[in-house]
């Protein structure tokens, strides 16, 4: 079972794609005719990665926001564990791919 469907969420897949040649806004049409959640932003200009993720952000249509390489080195299956913790009251989570453990709050 999806995790938007396991947990009620009407949640949307935005992929930001800067115009890459490897056909990536074909393949999410395609995606598109089984799946209406799922979108693509093409940018054609000002290509990088904190861009991307800032238009990815004003243009996303939810209030929950998870930013996820194209590469997964933020693994998916994380996601409900991210989302778990912003239902408990974070403002914001952030994962690593260096630590096993965290913890929460501000500061070193």
């Amino acid at each position: 079972m999806g995790f938007f469907k396991k947990n009620s969420l009407n949640g949307e897949i935005l992929i930001v794609d800067d115009n890459s040649p490897d056909g990536t806004d074909r393949i999410v049409d395609e995606i598109k005719k089984t799946k209406r959640n799922v979108n693509c932003l093409t940018r054609f200009a000002d290509h990088g990665l904190s861009q991307s993720v800032a238009d990815g952000f004003t243009r996303a249509s939810s209030n929950i926001l998870v930013v996820i390489d194209a590469n997964f080195s933020h693994p998916p299956s994380l996601i409900p564990e991210l989302y778990e913790k912003i239902l408990a009251g974070n403002d914001a989570v952030n994962g690593s791919r260096y630590k096993r453990e965290g913890r929460s709050g501000a500061g070193p």
